[in-house]
């Protein structure tokens, strides 16, 4: 049902119907979060509980890049255009990196400790870009500015990754 609602808030957003796709958004994180700690106290991960990550990835890109072409539109800025696409470059390559590290250590990055956690408390991720859509949408009546925080917010979530990552990844090439 989330997956359902997530792809209708692209509809909305792409009709200009920006105000209800902001609060199905919402919806959808929310209740994301709820199936995501539901999973949790059941333990053991199901095949279909693995496919809604791959889902959570294709509608996640669906609603920025929707923000973004939106955004564009509106402003006839290329800049805006050029700041979306390296957001959503940049996502891609945070979750790269974060699948990568699980990967070769084994564990998520939240698992590494006390930084892991902390940096994937505050990490960018779809929560975070959701709640700048909609300050941006309340302060200006559109989302070039959740663009542009966004596209921040990845990259400073991006140099964390990698550099965290690449630490670990030392530190069990050294231990073989």
């Amino acid at each position: 049902m989330a997956n359902v609602l997530a792809f209708y808030a692209v509809y909305l957003i792409l009709t200009d119907r920006w105000d209800m796709g902001l609060v199905v958004m919402l919806i959808v994180t929310i209740l994301d979060g709820v199936d995501g700690k539901l999973a949790r106290l059941k333990g053991t991960p199901t095949k279909i509980g693995k496919l809604e990550h791959s889902l959570d990835f294709l509608y996640e890109q669906a609603w920025y890049v929707s923000l973004v072409l939106v955004a564009y539109i509106s402003s006839n800025n290329i800049w805006v255009l050029g700041a979306g696409l390296a957001w959503l470059v940049a996502d891609g390559y945070v979750r790269h990196v974060y699948n990568l590290g699980w990967i070769v250590v084994g564990s998520p990055l939240k698992n590494w400790g006390r930084i892991g956690r902390l940096v994937t408390i505050i990490d960018g991720r779809r929560n975070v870009y959701v709640w700048y859509a909609a300050i941006s949408y309340v302060i200006t009546g559109g989302f070039t500015l959740s663009i542009y925080l966004s596209l921040a917010h990845a990259l400073a979530t991006v140099l964390v990754y990698t550099i965290l990552t690449q630490m670990q990844i030392s530190q069990v090439v050294k231990q073989q």
